[in-house]
């Protein structure tokens, strides 16, 4: 019998803070309140791999992304603004993936992973291991442009 093939599904959930809320804030509660709880969870499911890929302002500006990787943004896309992306991998048997490029969105931003081959990964004792939301800017401030 021949193997069937497979395909890794990716679910991405963008989510927006609400006016009033720093973006510190909303950062550091997804890091370092929110996802490693969720990753308990997550992995009770089997799922494969789950990420959260943050995004400032200053990240998801179409420039930056224009400047830094041009062949990836295409015209007619939009640079979508939401604040943290969670992507869910899970795997599926079977089936052919069509994109349909004129609704295609691109983001920029870290990505912090939680989830890697069925385990919690970067959590030690319920707590996120990935630095705040002020040093991963700071740190990656002179490397962007203005």
């Amino acid at each position: 019998m021949a193997p069937q093939k497979e395909h890794l599904l990716k679910l991405t959930s963008m989510r927006y803070r609400k006016p009033g809320v720093s973006e510190t804030d909303f950062h550091d509660y997804c890091s370092k309140t929110h996802a490693p709880k969720a990753a308990l969870i997550q992995a009770r499911y089997g799922t494969l791999k789950v990420t959260q890929k943050a995004s400032t302002i200053h990240r998801s500006s179409p420039a930056l992304i224009l400047s830094k990787i041009p062949w990836a943004v295409r015209p007619g896309f939009r640079i979508d603004d939401h604040n943290v992306a969670i992507c869910i991998w899970e795997l599926v048997i079977g089936g052919e993936w069509i994109v349909n490029g004129a609704r295609a969105i691109a983001t920029a931003g870290w990505e912090e992973v939680y989830i890697e081959d069925r385990k919690v990964v970067n959590v030690a004792e319920g707590e996120s291991l990935y630095a705040g939301f002020e040093e991963k800017i700071t740190s990656r401030a002179d490397n962007e442009p203005d």
